[in-house]
This record gives C-alpha cells, structure tokens and sequence, in this order.
C-alpha cells in the first residue's frame, strides 16, 4: 500500500462553517496549480479550527511538491506556481487575513500580512504587444483579447477599429496605443484592469531580427555567442532566459 503524507493549507480568517462554498473554490483553484495539477496530491477535506485545505499527497513526492511550494514564492517554480502563490497573496489579501501551508507539523510556506497597500486604479498612456485572440461584442464598445506568452490581456476599442484589427486575428503580431487603467497589488505588482485601443501597428520577426543583429555587434553583450536569439528573447520575454 502506497503511503502518504498530509499537506495542509491553512486559513485563518475562515472556519469550515463560515468559508463560503465559491471562496472555497477559488482557493482550491489556485492551491492546486501551486502544487502542482499533474502531482499525485488529492483533496481530503476541510479540518477544523481556520479552515484548513487538507490534501494527501505520495509520501515520495512530498520533497518535490515542497520544493514546488518554496520555488514559487522566490520565483523559482514553474510560471503558474509562481502565479498561483501570488493569486493566493491577493485572495487573503481580500479577506483581510493570514494563511500557511505545513506538511504534517512542519511549516512550509507562510502568508503573512502584506505590508504593501494596494494603489490605483491609475490611468495611464501606453501601449501593449501580443496576438489578438478573440473580437467580439454586440454594442459600441468592441473586446479585444490579445495574449503576449504568458500575459493575456482584455482590452476594447469602437467599432471602426475593431474591423481593422480583424485582419490580425490568429496572425501577424500586433502592437496597439492607448488608455489603460493600472492597480498595483499588494505584492507591489501592477495589474491592467481596462485597456481602450485608440490604434495599432502590426509588428513582424524582421523588425526583430533588425533589433537582434544590432545587439549582436555590441562587444561584449554576449548575444553573439547565443545560436538562437529570437528562442532566447522569447524566454527572457516570459522571465525564463538570461544573456551570459
């Protein structure tokens, strides 16, 4: 018979009988992609006291799982574990409470309170990059989903210039201007919570290139030791890459 270890997630301003059934599932969204979705770790139930999220997990993954937890908080893990401790930080953050996470009695990670207080919303000039994944709307206002790696962004814009856009969709990589509305979380992160596109310019790989081959010619920037440097701008993009 396979053993286990119990992995708990406590939350200290619920009680089984007071965390909200829609609460419950968030957390349990964003501790699941914590620990990892493809690990052999299985909800039990909700303990007693703060409410605790008690999973079981394969006493021989436990060392993984762990460093997963502790990865993620320094930055260190798989995106969406980094992500889904931050979405844990800004959900207790919500509810104006603490939290930690033990395997057995040992505490692995804690949530204490935040220090940083949460700012904005802030409107702002800027622009944003990605390929626009979605248009859609039946009034005025036209939404507009563009997706930069990891990043995804829910913008709109009128009518007329969502029919421009159109001819990017799926395809050619898209650079769009104008208002956003930023908040930046507890964690000191800044949050886009609306984007109006007032214009665009298509973007393309020679443009880049153009870009890379500049930086190549630089003494000592190192990127002309590196074999595929539009891969590596893509990793650096998403946080993954790093020029020697």
């Amino acid at each position: 018979m396979p053993s286990y270890k119990k992995i708990k997630f406590f939350i200290d301003g619920y009680t089984p009988d007071t965390l909200p059934i829609g609460r419950l599932a968030e957390y349990l969204k964003q501790f699941s992609a914590l620990v990892g979705t493809d690990a052999d770790v299985h909800f039990e139930k909700v303990g007693k006291g703060s409410a605790a999220l008690i999973s079981k997990a394969r006493e021989e993954i436990v060392p993984e799982v762990r460093g997963r937890i502790v990865g993620a908080r320094q930055g260190t893990a798989a995106p969406e574990a980094v992500r889904a401790d931050a979405a844990i930080r800004n959900l207790l953050y919500q509810d104006k409470t603490t939290g930690r996470i033990k395997e057995g009695r040992a505490k692995i990670l804690d949530f204490p309170k935040p220090d940083m207080p949460q700012y904005g919303p802030v409107a702002e000039e800027g622009s944003l990059e990605g390929v626009i994944i979605r248009i859609g709307g039946r009034d005025e206002t036209i939404h507009i989903h563009i997706e930069d790696g990891e990043k995804y962004y829910k913008c709109v814009t009128t009518r007329a210039k969502a029919k421009e856009l159109r001819n990017f969709l799926f395809d050619v990589p898209v650079r769009v201007f104008g208002r956003g509305k930023w908040t930046r979380t507890y964690t000191g992160t800044w949050e886009l919570s609306e984007f109006r596109i007032t214009d665009h310019e298509p973007l393309n790989s020679d443009e880049i290139q153009q870009v890379l081959d500049r930086m190549r010619q630089v003494h000592g920037s190192g990127w002309d030791k590196i074999n595929d440097p539009l891969g590596e701008l893509n990793k650096i993009r998403k946080g993954s890459g790093k020029v020697q």
